[in-house]
């Protein structure tokens, strides 16, 4: 993605997260808590996936071999 490109999105998701936050801010004032714990759940998984990684992390885990669930351990 270009620069610009990257700039402009960036611009149309601040806006609407103003959006959000006045939406968050409302159902607070309402004690909207089912809604909020919904909004809670979206939006800690959109801040997972929005996180940057670094190239050595990705090029790290996929260097190791990750253990296998249930697996025993030896000792």
């Amino acid at each position: 993605m270009s620069k610009g490109n990257a700039i402009a999105a960036y611009d149309v998701a601040a806006k609407h997260l103003q959006v959000v936050q006045a939406c968050v801010d409302h159902l607070h004032e309402l004690g909207a808590t089912h809604e909020l714990k919904i909004l809670t759940a979206r939006l800690q998984r959109l801040a997972l996936w929005a996180t940057p990684v670094e190239p050595e992390i990705v090029k790290r885990e996929q260097e190791s071999p990750r253990p296998v669930r249930g697996a025993a351990i030896d000792k």
